[in-house]
């Protein structure tokens, strides 16, 4: 099977996609295939390029009901007219990509799956990953579970963070950031009778982001990616004891408090409903919300310290009953 597409975007840009070949028969090993190829080129409606790139992506299930999918991607870069909030456009790097995964049967009682990605763009030295796990657990007819922690890391040397408008001019500030977030979620199904049934849902998480060298936009749309900015060194960013500021003009005399910019973001959630059928069409739901989220100033990512921060803040608890009725006409 083929398939070819054209799409016009919203935000005025002009996108063409490629082909797709499926085989459903079964054959010695797979039960099903199906790979694709797409390429793209965005423009403006001014036909300036945006991006152009492209992928090779492939998903497939073995005999045994075992399926799994892969895909590379290659992104050439382009103008950005966003990166700078307002600004001029600016020349974005091209980067790679790949993503993947796998799961097992899932008609059988316990069933697992790994989904992960990551991302390389070698002009800017940035970087990142995620992996994903998962369990899932049918523990009898009417109960089941599903247990899914992810990690994500990146390294960003291009993050935006502020414009200011100092001596005349406006200067578009970027800096460098390592972020780690760690997450869990957690799904119970627990069917009492056919009119009666309790679901479970909780998430902890934890981000934490570091910010690390800053430097500002001196050429948009410079050749290279250093030709792009201009990094502060310890003539221009003022370090006092973790408070930072940034001294343009060499002077001495901070122009702009950056302070600890620094955090760990911390939240947690959780719902747990119960449904109750009471006559055909009329239902009640018994529900129970339990919340907790705050932040630090802390730098270094630690799982198990941040989970302990986290249930340390104050917690919001919310109960909702809501009934309806079906009135028969």
């Amino acid at each position: 099977m083929n398939d070819a597409g054209f799409q016009r975007e919203a935000d005025r840009t002009i996108q063409f996609a490629w082909m797709g070949l499926r085989w459903f028969q079964p054959g010695k090993v797979f039960r099903r295939f199906g790979l694709n190829f797409n390429q793209n080129t965005v423009w403006s409606y001014g036909w300036d390029r945006l991006g152009a790139g492209g992928n090779v992506n492939a998903n497939w299930q073995f005999l045994n009901y075992w399926s799994g999918y892969l895909g590379i991607s290659r992104n050439m870069g382009g103008l950005s007219t966003g990166a700078l909030r307002g600004g001029p456009a600016f020349r974005r790097p091209g980067l790679y990509s790949s993503w993947g995964g796998f799961n097992s049967d899932s008609r059988k009682p316990l069933s697992v799956g790994l989904n992960g990605s990551w991302w390389l763009q070698p002009e800017s030295d940035s970087w990142g990953f995620n992996i994903g796990p998962r369990v899932s657990w049918r523990a009898a007819a009417n109960m089941d579970f599903m247990f899914a922690p992810r990690m994500f890391q990146q390294f960003d040397s291009w993050q935006y963070f502020d414009q200011v408008d100092a001596f005349g001019e406006t200067h578009y500030l970027f800096n460098e950031i390592r972020q780690t977030t760690a997450a869990m979620t957690f799904r119970g199904n627990v069917t009492f009778t056919p009119t009666l049934s309790l679901q479970m849902y909780a998430e902890p998480f934890v981000s934490t982001v570091d910010y690390e060298g800053f430097r500002q936009v001196a050429d948009p749309q410079g050749e290279t990616f250093a030709d792009r900015f201009d990094d502060f060194g310890p003539d221009r960013l003022i370090d006092d004891a973790g408070e930072l500021a940034i001294d343009f003009d060499r002077d001495g005399t901070p122009d702009y408090d950056i302070g600890n910019p620094d955090f760990t973001f911390l939240s947690f959630r959780s719902n747990v409903v119960l449904r109750w059928e009471y006559n055909l069409g009329s239902t009640l739901f018994v529900v129970w919300q339990h919340g907790r989220s705050g932040d630090n100033s802390r730098s270094d990512f630690q799982f198990g310290q941040g989970i302990k921060d986290l249930f340390d803040l104050d917690s919001r608890n919310t109960f909702v009953v809501k009934m309806n009725y079906w009135f028969s006409l």
